[in-house]
């Protein structure tokens, strides 16, 4: 009941996603919606085909600054023809301790996943508010690391209005063409992750810009801050790293499908 109450608060009981999870029925998506319930549930399905490439270790964390919003760590490895989601965790932190004890936590699940500076492995960290002492903090502990501000410039202002707009449509292509799995017991919520990337919605008016519906509207509309989606959509994001202090091999760049097709910001 406490589950239902949730899904019912987070996402509205006329929400495709509610009506799927909660109702077990059959729904169409909202016309709005940018990634389809079945890609999601598709990509949950998929087993784990290695692809012969070498795969980089990418660990991307949405950091949240209190209340009812969660930082969200997630760890992928990248293949050349698709990404394989390891771990999504989130945490609550208290505001005054968010950058350190995320910067820590992100460290900690690196680590668990044989993620190497050598190899060129790095960080994607939401480089706004608390997050941008969650960035200086890796930077300082001698990571490469990805500023990501969604709100900034995209690659191509005639075709996506900004940064967050890019890397949401870099991935709905990954999941609409099969591109994305996850592995067994992953993500320790896995309700709530895919309810989030199916809440995500295009916001319709210009045809020639794409654009998002906005975090803030969303919570307007009385729908939860996506934290825990943000966090794996940041894993396509093509900025170029930084590396810390503490210097490294040369970082390499996620090399796949989507990257090759909308460019590389290196």
């Amino acid at each position: 009941p406490a589950w239902v109450e949730k899904m019912a608060r987070s996402y509205g009981e006329n929400s495709p996603i509610y009506k799927i999870r909660v109702l077990g029925q059959f729904a169409d998506d909202d016309k709005f919606q940018l990634i389809a319930s079945m890609w999601v549930a598709k990509a949950f399905e998929r087993d784990d085909a290695a692809d012969g490439s070498l795969p980089k270790l990418r660990v991307s964390v949405d950091v949240a600054d209190g209340g009812l919003d969660e930082t969200v760590i997630t760890a992928a490895r990248h293949y050349q023809s698709f990404m394989l989601v390891v771990e999504q965790k989130a945490y609550s932190f208290g505001l005054e301790c968010a950058q350190i004890d995320a910067a820590d936590k992100a460290e900690q699940m690196f680590g668990r996943h044989g993620g190497s500076k050598a190899n060129g492995d790095d960080y994607v960290v939401d480089a706004i508010g608390v997050g941008t002492g969650c960035a200086g903090e890796l930077y300082d502990r001698g990571c490469i690391v990805i500023r990501y501000k969604g709100g900034e410039t995209s690659a191509d202002p005639k075709k996506w209005r900004n940064r967050r707009v890019q890397t949401h449509l870099v991935a709905r292509d990954a999941f609409r063409e099969g591109r994305v799995a996850f592995v067994d017991d992953g993500v320790d919520d896995v309700d709530e992750l895919q309810a989030q990337l199916c809440s995500i919605k295009r916001k319709p008016g210009d045809d020639k810009v794409e654009d998002l519906v906005s975090k803030e509207d969303m919570l307007k509309d009385g729908i939860k801050s996506p934290d825990r989606a943000e966090s794996l959509v940041m894993q396509y994001t093509t900025k170029a790293p930084l590396i810390g202090k503490t210097q490294g091999a040369r970082e390499r760049p996620v090399i796949n499908k989507s990257n090759v097709t909308e460019g590389l910001d290196l």
